[in-house]
């Protein structure tokens, strides 16, 4: 009875005491040496996202930094490359002759080195505005570069800076020019271009947990898409372990000069597009997780690639990295599975 009356009487001092120093009774438990906890420690912490993975960014400074956009070569003389392996977005298109190349957009990762360089062609006038990007390229032909000009585009090509390209001795002529990426924010701001602001513009990521992923992947798991152009065939192998899709080109694994990894992608989609007018859009197949989804794809100025299932809804992309194989009308693909099984998305 005694010590319950003392621990009544302690309690009641210890609010005399508060009211007294005018602290409220919620911070009694910090008065044994112990401080509040900080004010700015007990908000949730605001977590950044790269525009074009979707992955996270270290913080808001440099997502708003713009993207790089570069041609580069895909003949077999400037296999393998250097960079493509860093860049967020990679467009291939067919070009003359059959072969393709490559519009690299990079944004997250800046290698050391991207090369081969090659010249522009006329779908650059359609990737580039997509996403607000300036683009670095080799040259271009008079029509190619009149309509680039027209556009108001923020281009640099190769004749114009030495700081930016350079010719390596350890391959011929004209596939060995290479971009020095750790000089393109400086040399790019002697052209007026602006690097440092942009208005963010994204894919259409989803927002799925693991363990739903996986159950959608246990559904059709693909094995391969075969992508044939005229002049080369380009194949896609799905890895169920690092759930990924991996490239090979004409039966051989395509891989990065530097790092001598296979070249890969979380997200591979072929756009059937009008190569007279890319701005029509078209049918498309969406590849993500293992899994293909059917519909159709819209883009243009500020606008990324859209795609839509037959019911009118978005298709939404992975997290990761983006391999648009942008085909001619006609184009047949070729498609094989594990599981012949309908995918419910």
């Amino acid at each position: 009875m005694l010590l319950a009356s003392f621990v009544g009487l302690s309690v009641f001092a210890v609010g005399l005491l508060l009211f007294a120093m005018n602290l409220p009774l919620d911070d009694a438990y910090y008065i044994q040496g112990s401080n509040p906890p900080d004010a700015e420690e007990s908000e949730e912490k605001v977590v950044y996202h790269w525009p074009l993975t979707n992955r996270v960014a270290p913080d808001d400074q440099v997502i708003s930094r713009r993207p790089i956009a570069m041609k580069i070569d895909n003949s077999s003389n400037a296999r393998p490359q250097s960079g493509l392996i860093d860049a967020d977005i990679i467009y291939e298109t067919e070009v003359e002759g059959g072969v393709t190349r490559f519009n690299a957009i990079f944004h997250s990762r800046l290698p050391e080195s991207v090369g081969p360089q090659r010249s522009a062609r006329e779908s650059d006038i359609w990737v580039v505005p997509q996403w607000d990007a300036y683009l670095l390229y080799s040259g271009a032909s008079n029509e190619v570069n009149a309509k680039l000009a027209n556009t108001g585009l923020d281009v640099v090509s190769e004749e114009f800076d030495p700081r930016i390209w350079e010719r390596v001795p350890w391959r011929f002529a004209p596939h060995n020019l290479y971009v020095r990426m750790e000089n393109v924010p400086e040399a790019i701001g002697d052209f007026g271009i602006d690097v440092d602001s942009w208005i963010l513009r994204s894919l259409d990521f989803e927002e799925v947990s693991s363990d739903e992923a996986t159950q959608t992947i246990a559904v059709a798991e693909l094995s391969s898409i075969t992508v044939p152009y005229e002049a080369t065939v380009i194949d896609w192998t799905w890895d169920s372990k690092n759930q990924r899709f991996l490239r090979f080109q004409d039966a051989l694994p395509h891989t990065d000069y530097v790092t001598e990894q296979q070249l890969g992608a979380d997200n591979v989609i072929i756009l059937v597009a009008d190569y007279t007018n890319f701005d029509k859009g078209g049918e498309a197949i969406l590849f993500k997780g293992g899994v293909r989804f059917d519909g159709t794809w819209s883009a243009g100025i500020g606008r990324p690639p859209e795609l839509r299932d037959k019911e009118g809804r978005l298709m939404l992309y992975r997290s990761g990295t983006t391999w648009f194989e942008v085909v001619p009308l006609g184009t047949e693909i070729n498609v094989m599975t594990t599981v012949n099984e309908d995918v419910v998305d």
